[in-house]
């Protein structure tokens, strides 16, 4: 029997948020939609040894195959066994039966798996994502709504401003620094607010040096 499908008014399972490194991994999409594009595009861009299972594909999936972004490309039904050794199925096919199945292969194998249509009968929820510089913003609604996770982002980031790429380069350059002179967490964390501040980071200028970084952080020149 297939996995219950969660309904709206279900209340949401508490997912673990996490970041995964993944490159070098190899990473099965069943689909070759627009939905499994895009999640073959993304974790190609993410490094993964992204394969393709799909009777059918999109021109975008074919371009990642001659890009080298795609692996592997089976054009042919999904096969139980076809997610041995993978860290992560992705169910994107268009059949609901089809994606009931790769769910319960990959659990049967203790693979992760993402369900794109029905994300909570799977492992896996793939947030809304977007990276500036060291900066990496992502947003999940427990299913509720994509687009309002989208939004979410993009809201957050226009917030925080460009000055926080600058910031968190110099952060990484000075942690051991840092750490040294701050050696209680509150102290440096009352060092890192500052740096933080709006108007100490809407200040910054690319030419500036350091000199007004290791200030607002209590470093000196």
């Amino acid at each position: 029997m297939p996995p219950r499908r969660a309904e709206p008014h279900d209340p949401p399972d508490p997912a673990l948020p996490l970041m995964v490194r993944i490159s070098g991994r190899r990473c099965v999409v069943v689909g070759g939609g627009a939905v499994g594009t895009r999640r073959a595009r993304r974790l190609a861009e993410h490094g993964a040894e992204v394969v393709v299972i799909s009777p059918e594909v999109t021109p975008g999936i074919a371009r990642l195959r001659d890009q080298g972004m795609v692996s592997e490309l089976s054009r042919r039904a999904y096969a139980t066994g076809d997610l041995n050794g993978s860290l992560l199925a992705v169910a994107a096919t268009s059949d609901r039966d089809v994606n009931a199945r790769v769910s319960r292969d990959a659990a049967a194998a203790g693979i992760l798996c993402n369900v794109a249509d029905a994300p909570a009968d799977g492992d896996v929820v793939v947030p809304a994502a977007a990276s500036r510089g060291r900066l990496t913003m992502a947003v999940a609604t427990s299913g509720a709504s994509p687009v309002a996770a989208a939004l979410a982002r993009d809201r957050s980031l226009e917030a925080l401003g460009p000055g926080w790429e600058r910031a968190l380069d110099a952060l990484a350059e000075l942690r051991p620094e840092l750490a040294a002179a701050y050696p209680e967490t509150a102290d440096l964390r009352a060092a890192v607010e500052r740096l933080l501040d709006p108007a100490v980071l809407a200040s910054l200028e690319p030419d500036d040096g350091d000199s007004a970084v290791r200030d607002a952080l209590g470093l000196g020149s």
